[in-house]
């Protein structure tokens, strides 16, 4: 619930005789009836209102309308040119639907989202290919590492192989 704000004495002579005929909003009779609680002139006031909305009431002899008056005033409403209702409280067109900004932008970085997913997983597959092939290399490096240093050794002798009869 949000908390209301208080309105000035001048207001509350405005919004007090549609508080006495019950004519207000919901969050205005609030306002009303919290400023009378707080200010005694204003709830004077508030009070003459209410009893002169009364004596209204009772006072003033209740008159039908004539019979011929239903028949002229339906008759004037239909002759009068009638206004189209504002954008918003039409029905919208079914068909296709309206792209938003909002949901466009959403789209576009949920693409760019699973795009940039697709690239890292391409990336790590590199990555495990590289790190094998460089594994390879290694034991390949040792290997040929170890004949150098056999080849390179003060202990090497050549000698002539012989056929054994």
């Amino acid at each position: 619930m949000t908390p209301q704000v208080s309105i000035t004495c001048d207001e509350f002579l405005d919004l007090a005789a549609g508080f006495a005929l019950d004519a207000l909003e919901q969050s205005d009779v609030e306002r009303v009836a919290q400023h009378a609680a707080t200010c005694p002139d204003c709830g004077l006031k508030l009070q003459e209102f209410l009893e002169t909305a009364t004596a209204l009431g009772v006072l003033v002899p209740q008159v039908d309308p004539p019979a011929a008056l239903r028949g002229r005033l339906l008759e004037a409403v239909r002759a009068a040119p009638q206004e189209r209702p504002p954008e918003r409280l039409r029905p919208r067109r079914l068909g296709r639907p309206r792209l938003s900004p909002a949901w466009l932008v959403a789209a576009a970085s949920l693409v760019v989202s699973l795009a940039s997913i697709a690239w890292m997983a391409h990336m790590q597959d590199q990555m495990t290919t590289l790190r094998a092939d460089v594994s390879t290399a290694r034991e390949r490096a040792a290997r040929y590492d170890h004949v150098a240093e056999v080849l390179a050794s003060d202990k090497l002798a050549i000698r002539q192989l012989q056929p054994v009869a």
